[in-house]
């Protein structure tokens, strides 16, 4: 049983990838980024996420393949689209699209805000593009980070 509520809270963890809101986060990292970095598409890197339930701590951190994972355009009208990529569940090991979302963002300060939600940009430049997202799940508390590197 508690693996069944594991795995619901890692795919929680997951959507948020995909801009699932997020409340207020009062980390360190850049207090103001420059806007004109996140143009163009980025290949989620690593997805990292933990909550706690009682005494017990959850931790998921994966680290994924370039060539096959989420990726994400933004584009310079303030608009985005998620494209996730998986081969785990396809028996011939190939690289297949499970999902896409699409919506729009701006970007204040620190904060990336899209028509899900807000995230908090920690690191955002020409290489590399890193979210820290704090989100509320039955009654949890789950904390994710994501690191992506820009393709184009």
């Amino acid at each position: 049983m508690k693996k069944i509520k594991f795995l619901s809270l890692v795919l929680v963890a997951l959507s948020a990838v995909l801009f699932i809101s997020c409340s207020k986060d009062d980390d360190g990292g850049n207090s103001d980024v420059q806007k004109n970095e996140i143009y163009g598409e980025w290949a989620m890197l690593h997805l990292s996420s933990s909550t706690k339930e009682g005494n017990t701590n959850y931790d998921y951190d994966e680290n994924f393949e370039e060539n096959c994972t989420t990726t994400i355009i933004f584009n310079k009208k303030g608009e985005y689209i998620a494209i996730s990529r998986d081969k785990r569940q396809n028996e011939t090991k190939e690289c297949f699209e499970v999902g896409t979302e699409t919506g729009t963002y701006s970007i204040e300060g620190d904060k990336l805000s899209t028509s899900q939600g807000e995230m908090k940009i920690f690191e955002l430049n020409d290489k590399f593009l890193t979210l820290i997202s704090h989100q509320n799940f039955n009654d949890h508390n789950i904390t994710t980070i994501t690191r992506f590197k820009k393709v184009k």
